[in-house]
């Protein structure tokens, strides 16, 4: 070994000189094949065996159709083969590798002593790609068909002293076995693709029995810990004896042992075996927290008459977590998950390799996140030895994945299906459930079709094989443990108050389970106008932040169990300086050593102490004093003394801590609060507006806790009491479809109303169309007179309706019921009454959810129309001038959320949406100048 360093470390020109490309290769090859097996050594914590080989390393390989017969060895010299090191890819991706390559066939040599040779063997594999079917020396020794974790006792008389040969027949996409509507059988997450070996292939040698599975189940409280052994072998073996040494880790002291005794009844069943059961008292053991990651080690030796017979090595941590009283607890005590979604970056390579504790701990904790789910796949051996270590928590998604499909599956094939289910998920957890990380087993993601059988069988066999950790997640109705929820288009859908309002139905569901939301802040791909009328990212990824830190403050006040907001890797540096990497553009730091500004907000909303301002209503009277609830929030296992400053601004602090406009603002609040760890307080807090007219922002500054200061912050608009412009004093109104709040209000206001249809004058007059949907028959058979009045240059407002059917006076189609809480105007709008409106009274309005605009405009009216007002993207029209059908006259048809918002007394009023209402009454028929 040291002499191949040596070679691999001399300088250019010397030691390889004159040898081929491929000569190079092939000792490259070597070496790696020789350190491979040292490395994984020192890291196998989940179950390290001395009586080992790891066949990592140089492998070799060809491309076929399946048919070929190469696990023969006479039929191998037929083919090309190549070299590659194991575990790693076969092929570089391409579309066509991923989707036509059937299979793979790899190959590579070992060497055995006679005593390993007579020996039982077991082939195991952490995982290959779409499974594999396994041959030793020619002869099938196994296979699997799903993509997790296998282990298989050899055949006897399979191996032989000196040289054997292993090959492995791996299934590529097109091989995979498939429903006859076309969908997979196995469970692949977002489905299977290349064929590749992602991690280690073992060959585990024992004298007649093999402990195929070890579970530690700790008991705290009563500080000693069962462990649960699994032997397997070929015949029946009695007067088994378990031993268990546990010993602290990582310096080795002794802590407490147990004996007991095991038999072994041989099963053909990859699920079955009968359990043996050990108990270790464990005095003075110290509990596994994420704060305080103490580790074991376990040593296992199941012997017969004195007989060593297998021994495996592995560490765990003495922590329970269970669900009580509708809450998480971890050793009793509630556990309250803040984090996020892994999606797949076991495929990234050197995106985090060499970084993965940066990952998964340093930015992690600096965005206040505890915990992550591994979305479709649980996390790989090193990601949960870094969590085991460092304590950031797992929650480990099978690759049941239907996202809502309907598969299509025949009851036959739905009979494949679960079976493939449970051989995967017992593969999973058998190779992660020691790791104290590892905390919640999900069963499956946005499934309909298939509830019954998740919430029944598949989950019983879950928490049967692994009783030490919750379930989350089956068809709609969740486990008996836990009612998640996915609100995935919290910030695509185009009203950014509709996620609050459906908490309490969430509630309602959960009852008294857990309640959780496993996936919000998903990216569908809304433009990046929808939210602030301009097309700027950044502009966009700071609306996008202040939403979604708006809906986990929501759920946080509510007290949900679990919130991880949907995914991880766009607001990390580590991932960011991987494409700056790549691309030799960009910055991995946005501002204020954030990456984004996702990254900050998360930094402050998903903090375990946290003063949240219940405040979604922005627009207020100028000099008003508001109350609002104000919420603080102690989700950690520490007493905590806040210093709230309560902070008004005119800049967004853009939820930087140390944002320069907090130190500058207009007005400013003091307030001190103990409060107790696990607790959530709500207390009423009371905050003037300024005098003058304009938008701003309230920000809660929390300071007195360790760490960086954390902020909830809110935009808030000071707006003048309406008043009736002149203009419009000067006019008399003739209502359409109207129930009588249009009279009324307009009576209120001083403003003249007339009441039958005569003698309308262009120049005095004007008609508002309260409610198309309301029009009468009566009303409709107005046409004439109101396109003459119209041609003539009247006045004609159409406010926001949901339906239009009055086609003789304006060709005018609504589109897809839709709503808006941001409208924009039209920047090359000119000389209209909108031009001179403040665009800010155009964003959210008062009361969930915030509704400004409604259904858009379209239609052949729109043809020759003068848009005004869009939303979400520029062709998406919410006010414009519409000519009339007939005549040269137009009317102004504005589908805004006006008329329920005029009633001070109503919980939906709106002074900007009054101010703009009154506004448009002074509306004259001078036409918007376009250029």
């Amino acid at each position: 070994m040291k002499h191949l360093l040596a070679r691999l470390n001399s300088p250019p020109g010397m030691g390889f000189r004159g040898r081929s490309l491929d000569t190079l290769r092939r000792q490259w090859l070597l070496i790696l094949g020789l350190l491979l097996p040292c490395l994984s050594l020192a890291r196998e914590s989940e179950g390290m065996r001395t009586n080992s080989l790891l066949l990592n390393g140089p492998w070799e390989f060809f491309v076929g159709q399946g048919h070929e017969g190469a696990e023969q060895p006479g039929n191998q010299s037929k083919f090309k083969w190549q070299p590659v090191v194991l575990p790693g890819p076969f092929l570089k991706w391409s579309a066509q590798a991923a989707n036509e390559t059937r299979y793979v066939w790899a190959r590579r040599t070992f060497q055995l002593s006679p005593a390993q040779a007579s020996q039982m063997a077991i082939l195991r594999w952490n995982r290959i790609a779409s499974g594999a079917e396994a041959f030793i020396n020619g002869q099938k020794v196994g296979a699997h068909e799903p993509t997790g974790p296998y282990q298989v006792v050899v055949p006897p008389a399979t191996l032989l002293p000196g040289e054997n040969q292993i090959v492995l027949k791996i299934r590529g996409k097109a091989a995979v076995r498939k429903s006859r509507s076309g969908y997979e059988l196995i469970p692949a997450g977002f489905g299977s693709g290349l064929p590749e070996v992602t991690d280690d292939v073992w060959l585990d040698f024992a004298r007649g029995a093999y402990m195929k599975w070890v579970l530690a189940l700790p008991e705290v409280q009563q500080q000693k810990v069962t462990f649960r052994v699994t032997p397997v072998g070929f015949e029946v073996m009695e007067e088994l004896q378990i031993k268990v040494q546990v010993s602290s880790w990582p310096d080795g002291g002794r802590i407490g042992e147990g004996m007991g005794p095991a038999r072994l009844i041989p099963t053909t069943d990859p699920l079955g075996g009968e359990h043996a059961y050990v108990q270790v008292p464990m005095p003075g053991c110290r509990p596994w927290t994420p704060e305080e990651r103490q580790l074991y080690q376990a040593r296992v030796i199941l012997t017969r008459h004195g007989e060593l017979l297998d021994e495996v090595t592995f560490r765990f941590g003495m922590r329970e977590i269970r669900v009580e009283n509708g809450n998480f607890r971890l050793n009793g005590r509630n556990l309250w998950l803040r984090g996020s979604n892994l999606v797949f970056e076991w495929d990234w390579g050197d995106t985090i390799t060499g970084h993965t504790y940066d990952y998964l701990v340093t930015e992690a904790r600096e965005m206040s996140m505890n915990s992550f789910r591994t979305h479709t796949r649980p996390p790989p051996r090193r990601w949960c030895d870094i969590g085991d270590e460092y304590g950031t928590l797992f929650l480990a998604e099978f690759p049941v994945l239907f996202n809502y499909q309907d598969f299509k599956f025949t009851p036959e094939e739905w009979e494949i299906w679960h079976r493939n289910c449970l051989l995967d998920a017992a593969g999973w957890m058998a190779r992660l459930w020691n790791h104290p990380s590892v905390i919640i087993w999900v069963l499956s993601n946005e499934s309909r079709g298939d509830e019954e059988w998740e919430k029944g069988p598949f989950q019983k066999f879950v928490r049967t094989l692994d009783p030490t950790r919750p379930t989350i997640r089956t068809g709609t109705s969740g486990t008996d443990d836990n009612f998640d929820v996915h609100a995935c288009g919290n910030v695509t859908d185009t009203e950014e108050g509709n996620l609050p309002p459906a908490i309490p139905g969430w509630i309602r569901q959960a009852s008294q389970r857990t309640l959780t939301c496993t996936e919000y802040m998903n990216y569908f791909g809304h433009p990046r106008t929808q939210w602030t009328g301009v097309d700027d990212p950044v502009a966009n990824a700071l609306a996008v932040a202040q939403i979604g830190a708006e809906h986990t403050e929501a759920m946080r006040r509510a007290r949900l169990d679990g919130i991880w907001p949907y995914m991880y890797a766009g607001w990390t540096r580590t991932r960011l300086a991987a494409r700056v990497r790549e691309t030799g553009k960009g910055s991995a730091v946005w501002k204020g050593g954030f990456a984004a500004p996702e990254s900050a907000a998360w930094h402050s909303a998903l903090s375990p102490v946290l003063a949240s301002l219940d405040l979604f209503n922005p627009n207020h009277f100028t000099s008003q004093v508001v109350t609002n609830d104000l919420y603080l929030i102690n989700d950690s296992w520490k007493d905590a003394r806040l210093q709230l400053d309560f902070l008004m601004t005119r800049e967004n602090p853009e939820y930087i801590p140390e944002a320069s406009c907090l130190e500058h603002p207009i007005r400013t609040w003091r307030k001190e609060y103990f409060l107790p760890a696990d607790t959530l307080e709500k207390v009423p807090f009371a905050w003037q507006l300024p005098e003058e007219e304009g938008s701003y922002w309230l920000t809660v500054r929390l300071t007195g806790v360790p760490g960086r200061p954390v902020l909830s912050q809110r935009m808030v608009r000071a707006v003048r009491p309406p008043l009736v412009p002149e203009a419009a004093r000067g006019k008399t109104f003739f209502l359409l479809g109207d129930d009588g709040t249009g009279r009324k209000y307009l009576h209120a206001k001083g403003l003249r109303v007339m009441e039958t249809w005569d003698n309308l004058a262009p120049a005095r007059d004007a008609v508002i169309i309260w409610n198309a949907s309301r029009l009468t028959d009566v009303e409709k058979n107005k046409a004439p007179e109101l396109l003459q009045f119209a041609a003539a240059g009247g006045q004609v407002l159409v406010l926001g309706t949901s339906s239009w059917n009055w086609r003789e006076l304006c060709d005018v189609q609504l589109g897809k019921l839709q709503r808006f809480s941001r409208v924009f105007v039209h920047p090359a709008v000119q000389e209209h009454s909108f031009a001179q409106i403040n665009p800010a009274w155009l964003i959210r309005w008062n009361g969930y959810p915030g509704t400004v605009g409604l259904t858009p405009l379209a239609g052949p009216g729109l043809t020759n129309a003068i848009r005004l007002l869009w939303a979400r993207e520029p062709n998406t029209t919410l006010a414009a001038e519409v000519p009339t059908s007939r005549g040269n006259g137009r009317l102004l048809f504005i589908q805004l959320d006006l008329q329920r918002r005029l009633e001070r007394s109503s919980p939906f009023y709106d002074p900007a949406a009054e101010q703009i209402f009154l506004h448009l009454l002074g509306w004259t028929t001078a036409r918007a100048q376009v250029p």
